[in-house]
């Protein structure tokens, strides 16, 4: 029950064959898909919803930060890193997680 993990896992099969925003034949549905996941992510980086859990929001930033690496775009950037420092500080120095 998460649309920014269903839009990551979606993502991560176009990235990994080497669609980008700008090259491939999907390109457009990257695109859309890579736009929609920043327009969701908070401003705190937050990229969980639905059952707002951390595997959400991981599953997320993987697609952020793939696309980003293989786009060098510093539009993806931005989110790409918001998305790292939200699990971060999301940790915690006991268990991992807060």
């Amino acid at each position: 029950n998460s649309d920014t993990a269903a839009t990551g896992l979606a993502l991560l099969p176009f990235l990994g064959a080497g669609q980008t925003p700008e090259r491939g034949i999907y390109s457009e549905h990257v695109k859309r898909g890579l736009a929609w996941l920043i327009h969701a992510q908070k401003s705190n980086g937050d990229l969980r919803s639905g059952s707002g859990n951390m595997y959400a929001h991981g599953i997320a930033s993987i697609a952020l930060c793939e696309a980003y690496m293989l786009t060098k775009d510093e539009a993806l950037r931005k989110p790409a890193q918001k998305a790292i420092d939200f699990i971060i500080k999301a940790q915690d120095t006991k268990s991992g997680r807060r």
